[in-house]
């Protein structure tokens, strides 16, 4: 059911994206970055968790590496890379 979860997905995008309205709009993203996961489309998942970090809300870096939904993503370099560009290190001085 691949193609109809896409297109679901895409229904969904198409009368809720960012440019319509930022809050439900970015949430409408992450549903579809999860559809694209679960239909093996792994690369456009990684783009669309990169687009989303760039923007403002509640998907984040550390959310991402602690939530096992993302764990098929793990061994792949793009991810790697794009949690690595994206982790902020904090180093405390003593």
């Amino acid at each position: 059911m691949n193609e109809e979860a896409m297109a679901a997905g895409n229904r969904a995008l198409a009368t809720m994206n960012i440019s319509i309205d930022a809050w439900i709009g970015y949430y409408r993203e992450w549903d579809m970055s999860r559809i694209l996961l679960l239909i093996g489309e792994y690369d456009e998942a990684i783009a669309k968790l990169g687009m989303l970090l760039q923007q403002n809300g509640d998907l984040s870096v550390e959310l991402i590496k602690k939530d096992p939904f993302w764990d098929s993503l793990r061994d792949i370099e793009a991810f790697k890379l794009l949690i690595e560009s994206h982790d902020i290190k904090t180093t405390l001085k003593e």
